[in-house]
């Protein structure tokens, strides 16, 4: 009844303009019906093995798209909070960070963002607390992460703004198969999550301890380099058609520490090496 009053507050008080992060740390619960995973959060008042007296993520989502704001961000730090994926019909996306341009930001304000940021996958259990070197923190992993996160360690391109996709990114980077001091590897997956109402905008935080964005218009130069010379590490915006073969070199690269890239010559093994894998 307390969340149920909550969001009716919500929706009776917010507006078009307004933006919105909705953050839940608590139990989370799934059911498997014929394949289809049905995600529970579980309030205070839950009781055990009692799906009647959880909240399911379907409910949950609609109420949430009452609100009538234009960006939102859902936050879970609950174990299969992935599930949420079931709910809202959609999946969750992996990429690679991009820098930031203003007619981007222009583009994430202007446009609905309504996005999710869960802690774990639907089958992974999130850690309630985390240990750093012989102290355990009240906060799980994910939290602490997140805080750091928006203190600027999120802030990959430096330049006063933090998006959703960039704190996606810290998280993962900081917390999946993270280890901890028993020398166990505990899988824990973060995932970013756009919503039914998510259009081309992007949920963004700007830093507190930067006083002027620095943000560079975007490039309009033709994308094809002079004389066929390869593309630099600076040149990282315009490169395109060779995701494929970046991400497996990046993979390869995680589990040993020397890639040879061959090829005939002309087929873009520089490129790909100086303006793919090492930025």
């Amino acid at each position: 009844k307390g969340i149920e009053a909550f969001l009716t507050k919500m929706i009776n008080e917010t507006g078009t303009d307004d933006r919105i992060i909705f953050y839940f740390a608590g139990h989370g619960e799934t059911v498997e019906d014929n394949e289809i995973i049905n995600g529970y959060v579980v309030p205070s008042s839950g009781q055990y093995m009692d799906p009647a007296s959880w909240i399911s993520m379907k409910d949950l989502l609609a109420a949430l798209e009452e609100l009538k704001c234009k960006h939102f961000l859902l936050i879970l730090d609950c174990c299969f909070a992935g599930s949420i994926q079931w709910a809202s019909q959609t999946r969750g996306i992996d990429m690679r960070p991009k820098k930031i341009y203003k007619e981007h930001f222009e583009r994430f304000t202007q446009f609905p963002a309504w996005q999710a940021l869960v802690s774990a996958a639907y089958d992974q259990k999130a850690l309630d607390e985390e240990r750093r070197g012989d102290k355990t923190h009240s906060n799980s992993p994910f939290l602490n992460a997140l805080m750091e996160g928006l203190k600027g360690e999120a802030d990959i391109f430096d330049d006063g703004v933090i998006s959703a996709t960039e704190l996606y990114l810290h998280l993962r980077n900081k917390i999946e198969r993270k280890k901890y001091v028993n020398g166990s590897t505990y899988c824990q997956t973060p995932l970013l999550i756009p919503l039914k109402k998510h259009d081309k905008g992007e949920f963004i935080f700007l830093r507190y301890d930067v006083s002027k964005l620095n943000l560079d218009y975007a490039p309009e130069n033709n994308p094809y380099n002079n004389e066929l010379t390869s593309y630099e590490a600076s040149d990282y915006a315009k490169f395109f058609g060779r995701d494929k073969v970046i991400e497996i070199s990046i993979d390869k690269l995680k589990l040993q520490r020397v890639l040879v890239v061959a090829g005939v010559s002309g087929a873009g093994k520089s490129s790909v090496i100086r303006a793919g894998i090492l930025p």
